[in-house]
């Protein structure tokens, strides 16, 4: 199940950035009155897992500390980058 969240930013031509400050509820965009829409999708975690899917062993995920964080390692070695890093999913 997936849904979306909109959130609207009023334009500031200061230096050109969207700030939290700067939100503001749709019912507040004035007619002519220049503004960003941020979409983004939601994705709902189920609750618990099922019994039947269980952590895979030595398990990792594939990182480099940015907002790329936590792909697969598949599209790491597709892209040829080499700033990723293992990551272990799990201690102990």
């Amino acid at each position: 199940m997936q849904g979306h969240k909109t959130e609207f930013y009023i334009s500031d031509n200061s230096d050109g950035k969207i700030k939290d400050e700067n939100r503001i509820d749709v019912s507040e965009i004035k007619v002519n009155q220049k503004f960003f829409k941020v979409s983004q999708t939601v994705y709902a975690a189920p609750p618990i897992w099922p019994r039947v899917i269980n952590w895979k062993p030595n398990g990792f995920i594939m990182t480099n500390d940015t907002y790329d964080d936590f792909v697969r390692q598949a599209v790491v070695k597709k892209t040829g980058r080499s700033d990723f890093y293992k990551m272990s999913i799990r201690k102990g």
